[in-house]
Order: C-alpha cells, then sequence, then structure tokens
C-alpha cells in the first residue's frame, strides 16, 4: 500500500501518470509540481526525510572522493588525447589527421582541463549548500528536495537521465568518463531527489486534446 499525503501546497499533487514502455500503456504513481511540470519519485516524505538525513553524513565523504576522482581524471584526459592524438598519427598521416591532431592538443585539452579543474573547485561550494539543503530536507522534505537536486545537477553539469543511456558495462561508464572528455555522465549521490522528467516528456501519454494525461489521487490509501 502506498501512502499518498497531503502535501498543503496547491503546486504539489500525487497523480497516477500515463506513459508508454515498449509499446505498451502503463502508469505509476509520481509526486509532480504544477508550476514547474517537473516529475518526481512518489515517496512519503518521511522516507525522504530519512534518506536526507542520511545524506548529510555521507557529503563530506563524498566530496572528497568526488574530488580526487576529478584530479584522476584530469590526469587520465592529458593522456588519453595525447596517446589517441599519436595513435592517430601512426595509422593515418595525413593534412587532416595532423589538423585534428592540433585541434586535441591545442583546443580539446586545455578545455578539458578548464572543465575538470572546475568541477574541483566548485565540489567544496556546492557540497556546502548541499549540506544546508539536506538539513532542510528533513524539516520539509518535498520542497527541499528539490532545492537538493538542483545544486547536485549543477555540480554535476550533466543531466542524471544520461546515466541511463545504454551504454555497455558499468566498467564502460567508468572508463567513458575518465578518458573522454566529452562524456555525459555524471556519478549522483541522489538519484531518487532528481526529477524524472516533466509532463511534457515524449512517452508521456496525451489526451485527446494534446494534454499530458494523468489522474490526481486523493490522499488516502491506495494501492
Amino acid at each position: 500500500m502506498a501512502v499518498i499525503e497531503d502535501f498543503h501546497d496547491k503546486n504539489w499533487i500525487t497523480a497516477k501518470v500515463f506513459y508508454k514502455s515498449a509499446g505498451e500503456e502503463k502508469f505509476r504513481l509520481e509526486i509532480i509540481n504544477l508550476e514547474t511540470r517537473l516529475r518526481y519519485r512518489h515517496e512519503k516524505a518521511s522516507d525522504i526525510a530519512c534518506k536526507a538525513g542520511k545524506l548529510v553524513a555521507a557529503i563530506p565523504f563524498y566530496t572528497m572522493v568526488n574530488i580526487i576522482c576529478h584530479v584522476v581524471r584530469a590526469v587520465t584526459l592529458v593522456f588519453s588525447l595525447v596517446i589517441r592524438s599519436f595513435v592517430d598519427l601512426l595509422t593515418s598521416f595525413s593534412p587532416q589527421t595532423i589538423e585534428n591532431v592540433f585541434i586535441n592538443l591545442t583546443y580539446e585539452m586545455p578545455i578539458a582541463l578548464i572543465k575538470t579543474i572546475w568541477s574541483i573547485v566548485k565540489a567544496p561550494i556546492c557540497a556546502i549548500g548541499l549540506e544546508f539543503c539536506a538539513i532542510c530536507t528533513t524539516i520539509s522534505p518535498i520542497t527541499w528536495r528539490v532545492h537538493f537536486g538542483n545544486i547536485e545537477r549543477f555540480w554535476r553539469g550533466t543531466d542524471r537521465m544520461n546515466n541511463f543511456i545504454e551504454r555497455g558495462s558499468e566498467l564502460d561508464r567508468y572508463t567513458d568518463f575518465f578518458t573522454n572528455h566529452n562524456s555525459v555522465y555524471g556519478f549522483y549521490l541522489a538519484y531518487c531527489f532528481q526529477p524524472w522528467g516533466t509532463l511534457t516528456d515524449s512517452n508521456i501519454v496525451k489526451n485527446s486534446d494534446g494534454t499530458p494525461r494523468y489522474e490526481i489521487v486523493s490522499p488516502s490509501l491506495t494501492g
């Protein structure tokens, strides 16, 4: 049984959201912000608050690991671009290859390093913001979960949904992150605090008038 709570806020509702998956029409309970039209995972406020309490303790350790990973990534990106450039020259020595290598070493590599250094610099700042939001989420779970998610998304610099793109194994994802300067992967501490999507997503079932199909569920116990 799922507990449907009254959020005492006209902008927040719990609803059955209808969507298409593998050609079939399905639905699931979600928490929706009618103002932003963002859809979030349906959870009890007390469960969200409990997770936030655990995050308060986890954030300092996560921040240290994150900084270390980006320091390592800065080194591996440089080696990866240099090695890739030399391999390209050895396998196909041509004016086009020389141009590509020049671009990699004089443009792509510096840009990648700047982005990685920026990720390291903003880590402690974002961590402080996450700590504050996590503490506030223990008091006001629905609203502050959103703020927590916004800060972590800014910190990661990429959408969480990129992690669900089918691209090999978990090892492949880590390899891509450490060797590909255009990697779209971000490793989130709290995936469940991120929005699942919006009411305008292409997989959301539409009514005859083109509006998204969802049914508001009244505060009660439901199956």
